[in-house]
């Protein structure tokens, strides 16, 4: 639920009461990219994982060498689950997805785009959705 709005013409700023999701499962997480299921992740299973991943669009997206290698706490060529999760970041994701946020960084979520995707009838109103 939308608390406030603030901002000015079609880059606004929400502060929203709803909450994110919770984030997945750790060991879940682990077992999704250690595809052959033997309990280790190698460089291989990791630049997979990095295909099948929707690309951030910044260009500040980390490459699966650079993930690995900060994850592979031991240099061995392989992360077990406690170096995947020794390494994790805690707690939950902070601000709105990536996909959501405007163009430039700025902060905000570009409103008039989401109201252009959901006004179909191209009304100016979204009250037909609401009936």
């Amino acid at each position: 639920m939308i608390s406030s709005i603030s901002g000015n013409s079609s880059m606004l700023s929400l502060s929203s009461t709803s909450t994110r999701p919770a984030p997945p499962d750790p060991k879940e997480m682990f077992n999704s990219i250690d595809t052959d299921g033997d309990g280790k992740v190698t460089l291989a299973e990791m630049q997979a994982m990095s295909e099948s991943m929707p690309s951030r669009g910044d260009g500040d997206q980390p490459t699966a060498e650079d993930m690995f290698a900060e994850l592979d706490g031991d240099g061995d060529g392989a992360v077990n689950f406690e170096e995947f999760e020794a390494r994790r970041p805690s707690g939950p994701p902070q601000g709105p997805p990536p996909q959501m946020m405007a163009a430039g960084g700025s902060g905000g979520f570009d409103l008039a785009a989401l109201f252009g995707e959901r006004d179909e009838e191209t009304t100016g109103s979204l009250l037909a959705m609401m009936a």
